[in-house]
């Protein structure tokens, strides 16, 4: 364990919690962060390629920690435990995660319309600050 070491410290999506920060800086080596979502590509960096590292962390894919072997002193996560700790981590930060793309677009769709509305209704404020008559209510149909 020397601190000119490189580990590959794989992390369950693209955001590297506060938690893997610490567990990488406890290791005292050089540590780059990988995503273990998308693996499909960087599996041509299988032993004797690019990667000589020396060794893997975090939630490492199978095929990595039988390559390149545990980096002393790391801790292997599976992608349900990595998952859980970013939960916790975002619960006490009250902070939203959706890992579903479908529902982040509703997410983003929803947003924009609010800040639409809200536009309008500041909008009809200023107005109504400006003397302006009121807008007429809606005729129910």
């Amino acid at each position: 364990m020397a601190r000119g070491d490189l580990v590959l410290y794989w992390v369950n999506g693209v955001k590297v919690s506060e938690q893997d920060h610490k567990d990488a800086e406890k290791l005292n080596a050089r540590v780059q962060f990988r995503n273990a979502r998308f693996v499909g590509s960087i599996k041509k960096h299988l032993p004797g390629k690019a990667y000589p590292c020396a060794g893997v962390a975090g939630c490492a894919p199978q095929e990595f920690v039988e390559a390149f072997g545990v980096y002393e002193g790391a801790t292997i996560l599976t992608m349900e435990e990595s998952a859980e700790r970013l939960r916790k981590e975002n619960a006490s930060k009250k902070t939203l995660v959706v890992d579903n793309q479908s529902e982040r677009d509703k997410l983003l769709i929803e947003q924009g319309r609010l800040a639409a509305e809200r536009e309008k209704l500041e909008a009809e404020k200023a107005k109504l600050e400006q003397g302006a008559d009121p807008p007429e209510p809606a005729k129910a149909s």
